[in-house]
């Protein structure tokens, strides 16, 4: 590979005395070193000059090469635009022909891991472990859930829980110190390589920074953190090295359309799942065949989670956060966002088959820590059923913080009957559809001031036990069955009939859920 003279530079440093003579006024990389003849051709090159007699101002081989001599030059060359370094120590061109070699074979090799990586099949982790052959710092990919997508081995010796959690994700606090920074939200749209300065309890922290982007806007950042006191010329150098790295993470991101691969697995799963949320029809094989390719079968137990937030963050990037923290934290679990929406559904089947801990048991800590509270549908085996999962888990929510305002999770079969209560008079009012028997009842009692009705809820209540209903309302239970048989001759209430007996508990269900 042609090499930026930043980098040959920095490199020719470590061995040899350098004295920058002229910088070429372009922004070059240079190809292998080769001796200067005079009927040389090309264009960029390396030149190792050994004499200066041959060498004219007017020369067009050497206007943009990177000239490199063991001797100072005549003041004519260096109104040339190239770049001139004089080599200060007392070496031989051999010497010199070989350290450069040498450099050039390191970041050939270099360059040649990362090609390895985007052709065959490679992974962003790949890309930043070559980067151990020619920097020190330590790499970030960092993806925009704020999920350390890779890094440096290095770093792990340092990771401590304030920086990244047990999922390779930074901790819900940091987040919401970034997400709520207007400084850092502005870093979002650059496109360049930019240097970020972080203030932290130590000291400073300096950072070269790219960011990638797809359809939707910032999707990451590749990051190298500076080590302290790092001069301008290693700025320079590290800033190269970015440079040629984001060119090949850039290529893997538009091969995976994602910085973390296994979103790219995930992803392929999304999409049929999201039509079907949509009553987009879609043939029926094609999900079976993508999800057996990823371990979910026919009959496998399938629950949807449907999650709201207790706290007001309205930013996009935190509900994506959530949904990656998710699906790091269970095996099995797939986010969706739908209507705007953090919708989960998880493979219970694969889930067990994964860990030993009880999905349900760790969840509800996830939830107080992180503020959510979750609706959660029936579970189903058929992929069809989705939708009404979808329904499902809203009604829990909708119902759930009516009936427990205080509990984090809620459950559609627990509340299913408050809403078959509220749904069952449809667009009638309540004197329309309920019974003619009790809502004449409650008329006679508003009449007359009598208690018939909080008689027959009591009754209700207790289960049509005489005996309890009479302990209840603190009478004797003679008493009590001569209200009964008389509220059965005023309005001819049958508590032996079936039909009869639904209907008027139903009907009392629906007018106590309206009273509610």
């Amino acid at each position: 590979m042609n090499l930026p003279q930043d980098i040959i530079c920095f490199q020719l440093e470590k061995e040899f005395a350098l004295c920058y003579l002229k910088k070429c006024s372009r922004n070059l990389s240079y190809s292998r070193p080769v001796f200067f003849e005079p009927d040389l051709s090309g264009e960029n090159l390396t030149l190792l000059v050994d004499y200066n007699h041959s060498l004219t101002a007017n020369n067009p081989l050497l206007s943009g090469s990177l000239l490199i001599l063991l001797q100072t030059p005549e003041s004519e060359l260096l109104h040339i635009d190239a770049t001139i370094i004089l080599i200060e120590d007392a070496i031989t061109f051999q010497m010199l022909f070989n350290a450069l070699q040498k450099i050039f074979n390191l970041f050939d090799r270099w360059d040649s891991l990362l090609q390895k990586s985007v052709f065959e099949n490679g992974s962003f982790q790949d890309q930043i472990d070559a980067c151990d052959l020619i920097l020190d710092e330590w790499i970030l990919l960092v993806d925009h859930k704020f999920h350390y997508a890779a890094f440096s081995k290095s770093c792990e010796l340092v990771f401590d829980e304030t920086v990244v959690d047990e999922h390779y994700n930074m901790p819900l606090d940091a987040v919401n110190d970034f997400i709520s920074d207007h400084k850092f939200q502005v870093l979002y749209d650059k496109k360049d390589i930019f240097l970020y300065e972080s203030i932290t309890p130590e000291g400073t922290d300096q950072m070269l920074c790219q960011n990638f982007f797809n359809q939707d806007g910032y999707a990451g950042r590749l990051i190298i953190i500076l080590k302290t006191d790092r001069s301008d010329s290693i700025k320079t150098y590290i800033k190269s090295i970015l440079k040629h790295l984001y060119h090949y993470s850039q290529q893997l991101f538009e091969k995976y359309q994602s910085l973390d691969i296994r979103q790219f697995v995930l992803n392929s799963m999304r999409e049929p799942l999201v039509n079907l949320l949509s009553n987009i029809k879609q043939p029926i094989d094609s999900w079976q065949q993508i999800a057996l390719e990823n371990g979910w079968y026919p009959r496998d137990q399938l629950q949807l989670i449907q999650l709201a937030s207790k706290a007001s963050y309205t930013k996009n990037i935190y509900r994506e956060f959530l949904g990656s923290e998710f699906e790091a934290q269970w095996p099995g679990c797939i986010s969706l966002f739908f209507e705007d929406r953090l919708l989960l559904l998880i493979n219970l089947d694969l889930y067990k088959n994964t860990r030993k801990n009880d999905f349900y048991q760790q969840l509800p800590l996830f939830l107080r820590e992180s503020l959510l509270i979750a609706g959660f549908s029936r579970t189903f085996t058929d992929i069809n059923d989705l939708r009404i999962a979808y329904t499902q888990t809203q009604i829990a929510l909708d119902f759930g913080q009516t009936h427990a305002v205080t509990a984090w999770i809620h459950y559609f079969d627990d509340l299913a009957t408050h809403y078959m209560l509220k749904s069952a008079p449809g667009d009638f009012k309540k004197e329309q559809i309920c019974s003619s028997k009790l809502l004449a009842l409650q008329k006679y009692d508003a009449a007359r001031h009598t208690e018939y009705y909080q008689t027959l809820s009591a009754y209700f209540q207790c289960r049509l036990n005489a005996s309890l209903t009479a302990k209840t309302l603190h009478i004797h239970r003679s008493s009590l069955l001569t209200r009964l048989e008389r509220m059965k001759k005023l309005f001819t209430i049958n508590f032996d009939t079936d039909d009869d007996l639904l209907y008027l508990l139903l009907s009392w269900l629906i007018m106590e859920q309206v009273n509610d």
